[in-house]
């Protein structure tokens, strides 16, 4: 196996010249550990990013597995086993939720539809469907928020807590969480109201009306923690001998639950098919991840196990700078090739 990786650096440093991003962090890996690891531009591997909707995967959807696999919920609850619930959502399940066929509409803003963040669960709950409940998949922030809600009531604490003790502490994350204080936090985009760059403060605009806390997006990392997270999904949920999802329910997660509609899910990740996808050309069909809207991406290679985990702040220059969906491609094949 060759692990100079000259190409895949190469490609990271045109990245960097092109403006794809002002810096980034890569970690790539198997399911013995992180075998590379290369920081691009002026940043340092210890820096903190917002990682956006990784957070999907890394806390709420891991918290579900949880919960699943001991009996505390089932993919088949429904909203109205939970909450009060109108008539047309009554039968929207935590599969529905998890796979992004809820029907709810994409994305709603919060802030200047509630009387209070107190009121998030009633006002998403009670935003008429985009679709029909399991005809499509509409990628859905509101799903993951209720999804969050569901945990809270069923654990019967808030959301950071039980991240901190059923998902950080067994992991050994020393630099992951919501609301983190940590003084090397990678900048976003600019903040009109403050007139400064976002530090610190999540990017998304939900979860900082939430408090920062929110099953969407909200976390912080940095490519140790979540080089740590990958291997432990490589190597079938365990990791330094802790077994953080049991190999039967990973095997439920990365089931295909949307074949025939436009986008391959399982639960909570995105699934590599046979077309255009983040993890490029080379990763085997039914490979598995996700991306963050501020630049980030965790993928996990089906077959050899091979996992990589890019960390950027893209949205610095400029929350259109598109120029990473075509990028993420291209290093994913680069790095597939200088692997195999």
């Amino acid at each position: 196996m060759r692990s100079t990786f000259k190409n895949t650096v190469k490609l990271l440093e045109k990245g960097l010249q092109d403006q794809v991003y002002p810096y980034g962090v890569i970690g790539i890996g198997n399911p013995e550990g992180e075998i590379f690891r290369y920081c691009v531009g002026d940043v340092t591997a210890d820096k903190v990013f917002d990682i956006a909707s990784l957070t999907k995967i890394v806390c709420t959807s891991t918290i579900a597995f949880q919960l699943i696999q001991q009996g505390d919920i089932s993919l088949h609850d429904k909203l109205s086993d939970f909450f009060d619930v109108p008539k047309d959502k009554k039968d929207i399940t935590i599969q529905n939720l998890m796979t992004h066929t809820s029907g709810l509409p994409a994305y709603i803003d919060l802030e200047n539809h509630c009387k209070s963040p107190d009121n998030i669960l009633e006002t998403i709950l009670n935003w008429p469907l985009a679709i029909a409940v399991g005809t499509d998949v509409i990628y859905s922030c509101m799903g993951y928020i209720i999804l969050a809600k569901i945990i809270e009531k069923v654990k019967g604490m808030p959301l950071d807590i039980i991240f901190n003790e059923n998902i950080a502490k067994p992991l050994g994350l020393k630099n992951t969480g919501f609301c983190l204080k940590h003084n090397n936090i990678a900048l976003t985009s600019f903040n009109d109201k403050e007139e400064e760059y976002f530090s610190g403060i999540v990017h998304d605009g939900n979860a900082r009306y939430a408090g920062g806390i929110s099953g969407n997006a909200g976390l912080f990392s940095d490519i140790s923690d979540l080089s740590k997270f990958a291997q432990m999904l490589s190597k079938g949920g365990v990791v330094n001998d802790t077994k953080l999802i049991n190999e039967r329910m990973l095997k439920v997660a990365l089931k295909n639950y949307t074949r025939g509609m436009n986008e391959d899910r399982g639960l909570g990740f995105s699934l590599k098919n046979s077309e255009t996808h983040p993890a490029g050309d080379l990763f085997a069909v039914g490979s598995f991840g996700h991306t963050g809207f501020t630049g980030t991406s965790l993928w996990v290679d089906k077959n050899s196990g091979i996992y990589v985990v890019f960390l950027t702040n893209r949205v610095y220059l400029g929350v259109n700078n598109t120029k990473i969906i075509r990028f993420r491609r291209l290093l994913h094949n680069s790095i597939i090739n200088e692997m195999l």
